[in-house]
């Protein structure tokens, strides 16, 4: 039994041990990620085809990496639980203004604006607007005009085109709406620290960490990139200096973005910028990216050849099997190797049946004592009687007669 135990411990040590040396080989076909650019059901069918026609390809193969079921699925809305909380705080804002509440007005004007700094810089426009608005009319109505007057003029910064309706709004809330909106406004210098794209009032301004010219006032500041999570602050000018904290994003996060970015663009150079992106991000150089066009199923394949994308022509789905949508990247299957023809089967080698449990081997058995005598006996006696046989048999030499 323990032996047994020993046979197997060292089989299985021996299993894991192969399987770790397999792990371990590298990967010699190329890896491909399979983008569904739509949430349609046929297309994530048409996904999960290529994939399986990638694990049994020739020349290709699956990309190994933890993203795969990021390429497929509903698109990413990162901003709408921002902006639904922001717009849960408008809503209270709007209420606390209409029982004359006008401190938690403010502070939930306030909140709102707060929360969208961390939502995407375009996310919530008309929210930001309406939120900046009912703060503004806070403060009117609480007497304080200077920041009445900020407030009015962030809210058309944020909403250029807002006009108020004489009919739903008092006089005084309209006059100063449109006396803050007319007003000219001094600049000042705002240093932003930080690393990323700076924007301003929902406008892309540079990059931090740099100096910006703002109007006195109120303003959103925010800092945002691909590889960043959105973070911000409203601030009040004419203060200085702002410093936003950077805040990486996680790569399942920037994958996310990057599809619903494909999903977006509006040309191939744009694609090609964010698949470029993508690429350096999953470690994988081939894609096939799916699409939906007057309800039909696209594909088309990009490949990176020194730095610079190379697209295939969309190639509509139907009639042609995953296997040939994937021949742009692998090229044709080359044909198989020639093989030696079949060779005459050779006998296997049998041993002699060994002896029963028992009976003696062969040369030890009762009879073949006695046949060996025998055949002794005639080995020795044909040639003796042959011998014999001739002398019986010549003829005696004849003397020979000389005449005399």
């Amino acid at each position: 039994m323990a032996y047994s135990k020993g046979v197997t411990a060292r089989v299985v040590c021996l299993v894991a041990l192969a399987a770790a040396v397999a792990r371990a080989q590298p990967e010699t076909r190329r890896q491909v990620a399979v983008i569904d650019l739509t949430t349609d059901d046929q297309a994530k069918k048409l996904r999960e085809d290529l994939y399986n026609a990638l694990v049994k390809h020739w020349a290709l193969a699956p990309a190994q990496n933890t993203f795969d079921r990021d390429f497929e699925g509903p698109f990413l809305d990162e901003d709408a639980p921002i902006v639904e909380a922001a717009a849960q705080d408008a809503h209270e804002a709007e209420d606390a203004l209409a029982q004359g509440e006008l401190k938690r007005a403010r502070v939930k004007a306030r909140d709102g604006l707060d929360k969208l700094t961390s939502a995407g810089p375009t996310a919530g426009s008309a929210l930001r607007a309406d939120l900046a608005f009912a703060l503004g009319v806070a403060d009117l109505m609480a007497r304080d005009k200077k920041a009445s007057a900020a407030a009015f003029a962030l809210a058309a910064r944020l909403d250029p085109l807002r006009r108020l309706d004489p009919g739903r709004y008092m006089d005084d809330i309209v006059r100063a709406f449109e006396a803050a909106k007319a007003a000219p406004a001094a600049k000042v210098a705002l240093v932003v620290s930080g690393n990323g794209h700076v924007w301003v009032d929902g406008l892309l301004v540079g990059t931090a960490p740099s100096t910006f010219e703002v109007t006195v006032g109120l303003h959103i500041v925010q800092v945002a990139d691909f590889g960043l999570e959105t973070r911000g602050a409203v601030v009040e000018t004419p203060s200085s200096a702002v410093t936003i904290a950077d805040a990486k994003a996680p790569d399942e996060l920037k994958v996310r973005r990057a599809r619903a970015s494909l999903a977006r663009a509006p040309d191939r150079i744009a694609l090609a910028g964010t698949l470029r992106g993508l690429a350096d991000l999953v470690g994988v150089h081939d894609a096939v990216l799916i699409t939906k066009q007057d309800g039909k199923l696209f594909v088309q394949t990009v490949t990176w050849r020194e730095d610079l994308p190379v697209f295939s022509k969309e190639r509509e789905v139907a009639g042609a099997s995953p296997e040939e949508l994937l021949e742009p990247l692998s090229g044709p299957k080359p044909p198989d190797e020639v093989r030696e023809p079949p060779r005459a089967p050779i006998k296997p080698r049998t041993d002699p049946v060994p002896p029963r449990e028992g009976q003696p081997k062969w040369y030890r058995k009762p009879w073949v004592l006695p046949v060996a005598i025998a055949g002794g006996v005639i080995a020795i006696a044909v040639p003796v009687i042959f011998v014999v046989g001739q002398h019986r048999y010549v003829t005696p030499p004849m003397k020979a007669e000389f005449p005399q």
